[in-house]
Order: structure tokens, then C-alpha cells, then sequence
């Protein structure tokens, strides 16, 4: 999310010129693609994206976005002030770090408590050698 927004180095920004759009809804939850380059808006890929639906109606075919590549999955195609950067991720993204932070230390903690302790007795077992 860093990289999206410009904080950190690593996207790459590109303007793209839309040329097609599509509506799509499933299970009741609505999509709304543009698409640019030569892909098919309707094919999974990095020639499409999914936009709010205020910005997909304002949006015409042949309009110019930026949009932004971040990471090398397959799915790397993103938008700087969309869902994936919104303070909620933010906020979501930062308590499951320190989460996984608290894990990592207390588990190391337990770990070197449990080689201190069995060191004495490995000690004794070998005479000190």
C-alpha cells in the first residue's frame, strides 16, 4: 500500500488510456472494470482494473488514469486512492504487524528461556566438558 500511495520505492506508475468498460454483478456484488491496451475488460489480468462506481460512471472510453504496478503477482494493477489505500487498510494492515511482531518475540523469548534452561543440565551431563 506504501508503494501504491508513493511512500516507498518499487511501483511503477503508468498512464493508460481506457478502452473499454464493463458492469458486471455476481452473488450481488457489483463490479466495475475499465480496461486498456488490447486485453479483453471481461479475461482476468494487468490490462484491467476494478473502479468505485462513481469513478467508473464519470469514466468514458478513451479517457486517460494513472494507475500503478506494484509487486510481480499477477493481479499487480492498482489506483492511488483506492480501496486498497484507504486509512481502514492502513490501520488493518499496521495491528496485524504488530501482531505477528508480539508472535515472533514472544516465541524467540520462550525459545532462548528453554535452551538456558536445558544448558545446565547438558553441562552437568557431560562433566563440564
Amino acid at each position: 500500500m506504501a508503494q501504491i500511495e508513493g511512500w516507498l520505492p518499487g511501483a511503477r506508475p503508468a498512464v493508460v488510456r481506457v478502452a473499454d468498460k464493463w458492469h458486471s454483478s455476481y452473488r450481488g456484488r457489483d463490479a466495475y472494470w475499465i480496461s486498456w491496451g488490447e486485453g479483453d475488460v471481461r479475461v482476468p489480468g494487468n490490462h484491467r482494473i476494478d473502479l468505485r462506481e462513481s469513478e467508473w460512471r464519470s469514466t468514458r472510453v478513451g479517457d486517460q488514469l494513472e494507475v500503478v504496478y506494484a509487486g510481480t503477482g499477477r493481479f499487480n494493477v492498482y489506483r492511488r486512492g483506492g480501496v486498497f489505500t484507504e486509512p481502514g487498510n492502513f490501520v488493518l494492515d499496521g495491528l496485524l504487524l504488530l501482531i505477528e511482531t508480539l508472535l515472533v518475540w514472544f516465541g524467540a523469548r520462550r525459545l532462548i528461556r528453554g535452551i538456558r534452561r536445558a544448558a545446565p543440565s547438558v553441562y552437568r551431563a557431560t562433566g563440564g566438558l
